[in-house]
């Protein structure tokens, strides 16, 4: 089983998905709402439209990956594109999660299921072209780097002896408030992958088991420890507030 995993994350395609991390033509403004939406959208919107993706994807049984990945594609499609009608930001969000599945799970959202989702409100055909729009904008640049496959390379290079998959799944939830927060969201994918476990690993009381994994990762990946460390804490108090809110 060891020897399987190793195949599976190679040391190479870890490299490769941290310079996707580092590539601006694949990453999103990360003051859009201000810039390309001049406050049309905000950030409690932004947050209202990523849960219900997350909602819904959970009800349609989606990957990790698939719903992360929809979020990221909705955020790099708003960065470009201005939204004047908020009931758009629906069909938008339907559409990025449709992408997403087709891409990463090889399932399809036709066209009629999202105009079910939509009551009706968008024509089949005006979905269809809706797609072919938002994935030009997107210039077809859909293999987009995700936390969840990020914490999963690193685990695999750093903690050798050490059973991540618990921890992996855990982070997810994390991953998960980390992505519709817009303050924390703009940080990259690779630095929330590693706050989202931190945000497990302290929940656990591996200090210990923290503070050396960092170092491996200042070492190994070039990481800021110090960010990781920050970007959690702002997990931590996020998750606290919405505890305090429900």
């Amino acid at each position: 089983m060891e020897n399987q995993k190793k195949k599976l994350y190679t040391k190479e395609t870890l490299e490769y998905l941290i310079l996707k991390c580092q590539d601006s033509s694949l990453i999103a403004n990360s003051k859009y709402l201000e810039s390309t939406q001049k406050g049309k959208i905000t950030p409690i919107q932004r947050e209202t439209l990523m849960n219900w993706v997350i909602e819904l994807s959970e009800s349609q049984h989606l990957a990790s990956k698939t719903v992360q990945l929809a979020i990221y594609f909705i955020d790099s499609f708003l960065s470009q594109k201005p939204i004047s009608n908020f009931s758009l930001l629906e069909l938008v969000g339907l559409i990025c999660i449709s992408i997403a599945l087709k891409y990463e799970e090889g399932r399809e959202m036709p066209p009629c299921a999202i105009y079910a989702l939509c009551d009706q409100r968008f024509s089949q055909e005006a979905i269809i072209t809706t797609e072919l729009y938002i994935l030009n904008v997107l210039n077809w640049k859909i293999d987009l780097p995700t936390p969840n496959e990020l914490l999963n390379y690193l685990f695999a290079f750093t903690c050798e002896d050490f059973d991540s998959n618990k921890i992996s799944k855990c982070a997810e939830a994390f991953i998960s408030v980390a992505l519709t927060d817009y303050e924390i969201s703009r940080n990259s994918p690779i630095i929330i992958a590693v706050s989202a476990a931190l945000c497990v690993l302290q929940k656990a009381k591996f200090e210990d088991f923290c503070k050396d994994w960092l170092g491996v990762l200042e070492k190994e990946v070039l990481l800021s420890s110090n960010e990781c460390c920050q970007v959690a804490q702002m997990i931590s108090d996020k998750v606290k507030c919405l505890s305090l809110s429900a």
